[in-house]
């Protein structure tokens, strides 16, 4: 049973989302956040902070609180988007910093990153999955296709959501999913992809591409159902558009 977790990149569209649910189980979360550069960014994720508001269970922290004393059932890490060298460079010497947590606390460890095109992401990511699992096998790495729902941290996510990208998913189907794994702990040691059926033969030809690598040899690939109807989804979206357009507006 999970009483108390702790969550790094908890600023991030994934790692909110699953502390939102978390607490809506009835876990402790303790969240560490990383700090944006974008003024927008950060004034979205004070937006969510109220939100949560005086929840008992949620609670704001940095890794230099979390002591050898403090017990928690897993280490989660959601690692940051974009292409924003600084902003990456202080993600990977925080994940460096929650791998010695891991190690030194022996739980079990989740590594939350997005599939990307962006070939400065994608070396991001790469190096430190690698790390992770060649120096504990207690992580799992967890593969994310473009998610979408209210509070994704990109304005552009419109044009996405205008092409029917089937690969997508909504935000709450994948944390459904997520919470699921976490649950379960069934896959230590390995990389997982997360996906909609409809995007089949996609995920069977990224993993093609990412199988040459010896880091990624052993791949499960987990399809998530009842989904989100698109129509419904891009409701939401429009919605939250809407109702936080001023702080949209701040994007350069």
């Amino acid at each position: 049973m999970i009483k108390e977790v702790v969550v790094f990149g908890a600023q991030t569209f994934i790692g909110f989302s699953l502390c939102e649910r978390l607490t809506e189980e009835g876990i402790h979360v303790n969240a560490v956040l990383l700090k944006s550069n974008d003024d927008w960014r950060r004034k979205l994720l004070e937006e969510r902070l109220m939100m949560v508001g005086r929840n008992a269970l949620f609670k704001v922290t940095c890794i230099e609180e979390i002591t050898e004393d403090d017990s928690f059932d897993y280490l989660i890490y959601c690692s940051e988007n974009g292409d924003d060298l600084s902003v990456l460079e202080t993600d990977k010497d925080l994940c460096k910093r929650a791998a010695q947590l891991v190690d030194s606390k022996n739980v079990a460890a989740y590594y939350f990153s997005n599939f990307s095109n962006n070939d400065i992401h994608m070396k991001h990511s790469f190096a430190i999955e690698k790390h992770l699992l060649l120096s504990n096998r207690n992580w799992s790495i967890i593969k994310l296709p473009m998610l979408y729902g209210p509070f994704q941290p990109s304005p552009d996510i419109k044009q996405y959501l205008d092409s029917n990208d089937e690969s997508m998913l909504y935000i709450e189907d994948a944390v459904r999913e997520c919470y699921q794994l976490l649950k379960g702990n069934q896959f230590p040691g390995k990389v997982i992809f997360l996906s909609s059926k409809q995007s089949e033969q996609l995920i069977d030809d990224k993993l093609e591409e990412m199988k040459q690598f010896p880091l990624y040899d052993v791949i499960e690939t987990i399809y998530v159902e009842n989904l989100t109807d698109l129509t419904e989804g891009k409701k939401k979206v429009e919605e939250y558009f809407e109702s936080y357009r001023q702080i949209l507006s701040l994007k350069k």
